[in-house]
């Protein structure tokens, strides 16, 4: 472990270091780690410790002997002093002038030689080298530590019974996949306690889809049944189609950093890719319905779009399949690109090509013919169709006193203009609920 403690207050710091050291123990596992500003505390903890210097081994042994050992060799900790930070003072070469880098490097040699002579470095080479010529890799912790001493409290005694008989060698240690059912209620309590933390998220989930519908509303506010009114509900039906770019920047906007944890945690094997999108799907849900659910609010009862409960469930739905379709295609493109920029460049370039080709401007049946075909697999076509039909079909304009045109006498002949037919309604259903499947 490199610097498990770091970051982290004394308190806990010092329960990390006693959770390793009963890992070890009770598991009879081979626990090493380097500690930056390790406190007093952790020579009581340890069984053994290596101090290095500039790729110099200054003392490794049991970390009980260390006080003596270098009181041994005139280097005595004061009274007071947190020894860790004494024998870092003391190893450390001091590079503020030469006449201190000149002393410390000597005092790291002459520390480093005197190791070399040491009982402790004797007592290390030998037990490797029995160890060597035995070569059994297992037993080479047994006879290091024993080589050093270490107390019965502080190291997990063996099974001497039988001398001739080896030590039992420790199971190994595996990670285990956590199920699905099982790794659910974690991820999704984990997510929620994330999202009321970070206000920015929660500000994100459900902010940019709200303003859009306030927006919208001041600006189409109160429609009429006039002929004007003909040409701005349809401006509003298109521009409702945007409820597909604000899936793609949510997705763009949250998904990354969740990406990255989901990559580090997988690749530990604590749960699978299904466990990941079931617990986004449960935290995003709940935001964008209850999000829509305002903005459809605003349309039927502020804008006044044509109401029924059918009609207000119908454009619901479809508006949610929208984002829905919309954030999905941000997630593929956060998954398949690192890069947040350029993901969010070519989500642009779909999403804008994906409501030009809606119907609002010019008929499907007269795009060019490879977008004829790739229009199919758009859910914003469906989309477009589901709203027009959903607020033109049985509606009726007042027309202007003669010998001004009336256009459009009915919703009915807005769908003729824009080549939708009524009688199709539940087909686009189905057709967008697929095209959001896929």
């Amino acid at each position: 472990l490199d610097e498990p403690t770091s970051g982290l207050d004394s308190f806990t710091a010092n329960n990390l270091m006693r959770l390793l050291c009963s890992l070890a123990h009770n598991r009879n596992r081979t626990v090493i780690c380097t500690v930056h500003q390790p406190r007093s505390e952790l020579l009581l903890i340890v069984d053994l410790v290596l101090l290095l210097s500039q790729g110099k081994v200054v003392y490794y042994g049991p970390a009980k002997e260390m006080l003596p050992y270098f009181e041994s060799l005139s280097f005595p900790c004061p009274i007071h002093v947190n020894p860790t930070d004494f024998f870092l003072d003391l190893v450390t070469v001091n590079p503020r002038s030469v006449r201190a880098k000149q002393t410390s490097t000597q005092r790291l040699n002459h520390l480093s030689n005197a190791f070399q002579q040491s009982k402790h470095n004797t007592q290390l080479l030998s037990a490797v080298e029995a160890e060597r010529q035995a070569g059994s890799a297992f037993n080479n912790s047994v006879s290091i530590a024993s080589a050093f001493s270490v107390s019965r409290d502080n190291y997990q005694t063996l099974n001497t019974a039988d001398t001739n008989k080896p030590p039992a060698r420790p199971r190994p240690y595996t990670t285990r996949k956590s199920g699905t059912f099982l790794a659910l209620p974690v991820l999704i309590s984990r997510s929620y306690i994330n999202v009321f933390r970070d206000s920015v998220a929660s500000t994100t989930r459900i902010g940019q889809i709200l303003a859009l519908g306030i927006i919208f509303t001041v600006s189409w506010l109160k429609l009429g049944d006039d002929q004007t009114s003909v040409l701005n509900r349809r401006g509003l039906l298109y521009e409702c189609l945007t409820f597909l770019f604000v899936g793609v920047l949510n997705a763009i906007a949250i998904f990354p950093p969740e990406r990255d944890v989901f990559y580090r945690e997988r690749m530990e094997g604590l749960y699978g890719t299904t466990s990941f999108m079931l617990t986004y799907l449960a935290v995003e849900l709940p935001f964008e319905l209850s999000a829509l659910g305002i903005v459809c609010t605003l349309f039927f009862g502020v804008v006044r779009l044509h109401f029924t409960w059918s009609r207000f469930f119908l454009f619901y739905l479809t508006a949610f399949c929208l984002q829905f379709s919309g954030e999905t295609v941000g997630i593929f493109l956060c998954a398949s690109i690192r890069d947040v920029g350029l993901g969010n460049t070519l989500a642009s370039l779909i999403m804008s090509l994906a409501l030009l080709m809606a119907g609002f401007f010019r008929s499907t049946d007269s795009l060019p013919y490879p977008f004829h075909y790739l229009n199919y697999a758009s859910p914003a076509t469906y989309a477009a169709e589901i709203y027009a039909i959903g607020e033109f079909d049985g509606l009726t304009f007042t027309c202007p006193e003669p010998p001004a045109p009336c256009l459009y006498p009915t919703g009915t002949v807005m769908l003729d203009t824009l080549g939708f037919d009524p009688g199709t309604i539940f087909s686009l259903a189905l057709a967008l609920a697929l095209a959001l499947s896929l």
